[in-house]
Parts: C-alpha cells; sequence; structure tokens
C-alpha cells in the first residue's frame, strides 16, 4: 500500500527528533551530574547489584578512596569495622528486595578520622519495573550525633550522680537511724543487737559483730553478732593488737582487709568464713569502747563511701554505747542495793521482833512487880522498877528508830499527808515533852500562832520530828537554860516554819552537816547516860523530805542552835483532804 506524503515527511522528520531526545537526556544528565557534585551531600549511584560502577566524585572528596579502591565493593573498606557487617547485610537485604535504604554509621573521612553519616538511598526503577540504578546520600551528621552522644553522657552522668548522691544519703539516713535505734534501746544487750544488725544491712554484708573491752583484762569481748549461725554460749575474746577486731582496737581510723587470709594470726571469731572485712574502733571521749565490724563471705571492694558510713555509726554510738555501760552498772548497782535493803529489812523486822518479845515480857514482868502481886515493895525496889519500865521504853524507841530509818532508806514508808492545824499539834507535843524539861528546870515557851496556820503533812510524822527536835534540845541544854517553839507562814506563802530554839551547847561550823547523818552523834560531855542510835536527826531531815519540806539548822558552838523545819503551807491542799484536828 503505498503511504501518504504526510507519512513520508514524518518518517523524514523522525531521524532529526530522535537526536533531539538524545540530546535533551545527555543535557538533563549533565544537570544532574553538576547538581551532585554542587550539594554539600555526598551523592553517589550504584548498579543495580549495590556496587560502585562508576567515578563517584563526592565519595572521593570525603573518603579519600581512589576509583580503584572504592568501585565494586571496596567502598565498605571506609566502614568503622564495628559498623562494617551490619552495613554490608542491611544494603544487601535493600537490594534484594528493591526497597529504600536508610542507615547511621560511622564512615572513615580522608583526614583519617571516623565521622557519623546518615544514608539514605531508593531504587530508580526502568517502565518494567526493574532497577536500573541506585541513587542515595551520605550526610554528615557527626556533630549532631555527638553532640547527642555528649547529651546522653551528660544524662547519664547526672542520673548516675543523682543516683550517687541519694544513695550515699540513703546510707547516711540508714547510718543515723541505726544509730538512734541504738541508741534508744532500754538495755545495753538490746543495743548492741539492734547496732549488729542495722550495720550488716546499711553494709549490706554477711555479717556484723560488736566487741567491747574488758577493761579489767584489756581484752575483746563479742556482744552481738548477726547474720552468720554463731555460738555465743561460751565468751569469745580477743586480745589487743591481735586478729583482725584486736588491730582495729588499736587503729584511730576504720581498717579494711580485702581478703582476710592476709591477716596473721586470723582471728578465731572469723572461722575462715569471711573474705572481706571492714572494722572501726569505738572511741568515746578518747577512751576505746569497743570495736564493730562487718564482712562478706565473697571477696569485696569496701570502698570510701562505706569507711565514711562505718565511720558516722562508730562516731554516733561509741557515746550511746558508753552511756548503756553505764546506766546497766547503776541498774545492777540499785538492783543489789534493793537487794540488800530487801535483806536488811527482812533481818530489822526479824530483829524487831525477837527483841520485842523479850522486852514485852520484861515490861509485864515489871508491871506485876509495881502493883503489888509479889508483894510490897520498898521504895528503892519501886525505883528499881521504875528504871526497868523507862530503860525497856528507851528499848523500844530505839528499835522504832532503826525500823524507820530503815524504811525511808528503803522507800517504803506509808505517808497519809493531811491539812493538820500547827498550833494544836504543838500544844499536843509540848505535854509529852514537859516532865523532861521540868526535870531539868529548863524554861519552855510556845510562842502562839495564827489559829488557822495548817501544814499538809503526816501528823504522826510531824509530832515524831518536833518530838526529836525537843529532846535533843534538852538533851545539850544545861539546867537552867531556854526552849521556845514558834511557828509562821514563810516569806514567800507557801510554806510554813516552824523553828525549835535552845540556849545549848550549839554546833560547831564542822558537824552542822554531819549530824544530819545516820549513826552520828554530837558527844559533847553532858549526856552520856542518854545516848541514843545517832539516827534521831537523820530520820527527822528524811521525814520532812518525804513530805516535801526540809529540815535546816543554826547554830555556833557554844551559843546554842536553830533548827527550823520547812513544810507545805496546808490551805494549799484543802482539796486533797480533811484539816486534822488536834486536842
Amino acid at each position: 500500500m503505498a503511504r501518504s506524503p504526510v507519512e513520508h515527511g514524518t518518517e523524514g522528520l523522525r531521524p532529526a527528533t530522535d537526536a533531539l531526545a538524545a540530546n535533551a537526556v545527555r543535557v538533563s544528565e549533565a544537570r544532574y551530574r553538576t547538581l551532585i557534585q554542587a550539594i554539600s551531600q555526598i551523592v553517589w549511584t550504584r548498579s543495580p547489584s549495590g556496587e560502585f560502577a562508576e567515578r563517584q566524585a563526592a565519595w572521593e572528596e570525603f573518603t579519600g578512596q581512589a576509583p580503584d579502591e572504592y568501585l565494586g565493593w571496596g567502598w565498605l573498606d571506609v566502614i568503622h569495622e564495628d559498623d562494617r557487617l551490619r552495613v554490608k547485610q542491611n544494603w544487601r537485604r535493600a537490594v534484594e528486595t528493591g526497597t529504600p535504604y536508610h542507615a547511621e554509621y560511622r564512615m572513615l573521612s580522608r583526614d583519617g578520622v571516623y565521622r557519623w553519616v546518615a544514608v539514605r538511598a531508593a531504587p530508580v526503577l526502568e517502565e518494567d519495573g526493574s532497577v536500573r540504578e541506585w541513587i542515595g546520600t551520605h550526610s554528615d551528621i557527626d556533630a549532631t550525633k555527638r553532640a547527642s552522644e555528649e547529651r546522653a553522657r551528660l544524662f547519664e552522668s547526672e542520673r548516675t550522680t543523682r543516683f550517687a548522691a541519694e544513695r550515699a544519703m540513703n546510707r547516711l539516713r540508714s547510718a543515723w537511724s541505726v544509730a538512734d535505734a541504738a541508741s534508744a534501746e532500754a538495755s545495753l544487750d538490746d543495743m548492741l543487737h539492734t547496732l549488729s544488725e542495722g550495720l550488716r544491712l546499711a553494709l549490706q554484708a554477711d555479717e556484723a559483730t560488736v566487741l567491747l573491752l574488758d577493761i579489767e583484762s584489756s581484752e575483746l569481748v563479742v556482744r552481738a553478732s548477726v547474720g552468720l549461725e554463731r555460738d555465743l554460749s561460751e565468751e569469745t575474746r580477743v586480745r589487743l593488737g591481735e586478729g583482725f577486731a584486736g588491730r582495729v582496737a588499736l587503729a584511730r581510723t576504720p581498717v579494711v582487709v580485702p581478703d582476710t587470709a592476709a591477716i596473721a594470726p586470723k582471728s578465731p571469731f572469723l572461722r575462715d568464713r569471711l573474705t572481706s572485712v571492714i572494722g572501726a574502733p569505738l572511741r568515746a571521749s578518747g577512751r576505746l569502747v569497743g570495736v564493730i565490724h562487718a564482712g562478706t563471705v565473697d571477696a569485696r571492694e569496701f570502698n570510701e563511701e562505706d569507711v565514711l558510713l562505718l565511720q558516722l555509726i562508730a562516731d554516733r554510738v561509741a557515746h550511746a554505747i558508753d552511756r548503756a555501760r553505764i546506766l546497766d552498772a547503776e541498774r545492777a548497782a540499785r538492783a543489789e542495793a534493793e537487794l540488800a535493803n530487801r535483806a536488811k529489812m527482812e533481818f530489822l523486822a526479824m530483829m524487831s521482833h525477837e527483841l520485842r518479845t523479850p522486852l514485852n515480857a520484861i515490861a509485864g514482868y515489871a508491871e506485876l512487880l509495881a502493883i503489888g502481886l509479889r508483894g510490897p515493895l520498898t521504895e528503892a525496889q519501886r525505883a528499881d522498877v521504875e528504871a526497868i519500865h523507862r530503860n525497856e521504853r528507851h528499848l523500844l524507841s530505839l528499835i522504832e528508830e532503826v525500823l524507820t530509818f530503815a524504811k525511808l532508806d528503803a522507800g517504803r514508808l506509808r505517808l497519809e499527808p493531811e491539812d493538820v492545824r500547827v498550833s494544836a499539834a504543838l500544844a499536843s507535843i509540848t505535854d509529852l515533852i514537859a516532865p523532861q524539861m521540868e526535870q531539868k528546870h529548863l524554861e519552855y515557851g510556845l510562842e502562839p500562832c495564827d489559829a488557822s496556820l495548817a501544814v499538809f503533812a503526816d501528823v504522826e510524822k510531824l509530832q515524831q520530828i518536833v518530838l526529836n527536835l525537843l529532846s535533843n534540845a534538852v538533851k545539850f541544854t544545861p539546867a537552867g537554860g531556854e526552849i521556845t517553839i514558834a511557828a509562821a507562814a514563810h516569806a514567800h506563802g507557801n510554806q510554813v516554819e516552824i523553828r525549835v530554839r535552845d540556849t545549848g551547847i550549839g554546833i560547831p561550823a564542822d558537824k552542822l552537816e554531819s549530824i544530819f547523818e545516820p549513826f552520828v552523834q554530837l558527844d559533847r560531855g553532858l549526856t552520856r547516860t542518854s545516848q541514843g542510835t545517832g539516827l534521831g536527826l537523820a530520820i527527822s531531815r528524811d521525814l520532812a523530805r518525804a513530805m516535801h519540806g526540809e529540815l535546816v539548822v543554826h547554830s555556833e558552838d557554844g551559843k546554842g542552835a536553830e533548827f527550823v523545819l520547812i513544810l507545805p503551807r496546808g490551805e494549799l491542799a484543802r482539796g486533797r483532804g480533811g484539816l486534822a484536828q488536834q486536842a
């Protein structure tokens, strides 16, 4: 079939059209190559198989590799050896699947420094879907990456520092809590057990032990140990300077031994079971109190933090342990004293009973004689019977004094305080002491006081004190002397003073305090026939103090004496008891 003139014309134009198209492609590729070389990133092309097939100017500029070095798979040589295998595997997978490729890794630059790069690559496809080539970029992200790493490092450093600070604070709090808990324990044994358990937990050790110094033997005695099974049924003692604890005792600061095999001789208490140990001396006011130490079965490096923690605990508990030992000793002494007092009271009660029985019999027989059941008595015999009665009463009063003092000393004396009218109480006492005063021809004056004046006291004990003071005044005042008694409210208004004055021989200045001591008598040569137990003033002052009062004396040698009994004023306590009416 013949072609039309138009078809002839079109066919004639085809070579020219093809030439124009080819030229356009060349221009486009030239522009593409120029663009690649102009941008800052490394832009490259690779073959469908993933290899460099032609020169890459940007690659050469960055890496310094020559074409014969990077063509094919040689480009992998500049990848950091730690990243190379991963890069190769991931790149091959992308090439095989025809999927875009993304990666970050370190690549050697021409100046010999590895720099971080971000890689992006994608396949260029033909019309039939096959891969014509790969186009990719390498972006230098080293500064960004290192900045990110620095931020991460700083963050981790800050986190680590914060964690260390929190851990240090927690350990410090642990140290204080251990010390406080130990200090709060009532007994020394409880304190030491709490301390050893707290120390083991604070140092995260397998065992913790507390040893105290036995001053008499200069040995350390194990008092508490927790963590590993220990038999403390028998005392374990360590000499100063021997074994680990002995070495620690002589040190001024904590001692750390990473391997106990180095200790020679090894402390028997370690029993070859602890590998690493740390210990500190316990010192109170410069004195060695004991040693604390902790250890681990497995090897461990105790650090400065552990040393500081142990030192803090040691400094805090040393004084607490010292105080606890003193308190324990005081408790033991009190218990021993209470036991002795109990034994004394039992003995005195028994002796009182044993003495009263024959005295009562003597008094009974004397009374039979006095009333004439055995026949009439001569005047001399009646005087003898009266002497028997007088001495029997004196012996009974001595027994009562001893028993009263023993009860006061043991804190067992019962008091029944109430409001007592002073004027009535003193008047009744005057009747009791009047015969003795008349016998010695002494002048006696009871100064009047406010009838409403009252003291808050035990009636019987008040009379006992005043009667004892008057008896002493009679005893130490020569015939013809004077004794006066007066009562008045104290200047402050909440106390009452009862004063007993005499014109007797007085008391030397160096005896003013000792006369209140038990079994002390003022021997001035006047009353050798009236000697007592020496307990009267001691009992009187103790009774006054038991009733929240006091007994004091004012005197000069040769110028008489004045005893002042001070007691709470009764009006202050009307709500606690009725007013005792004294006849």
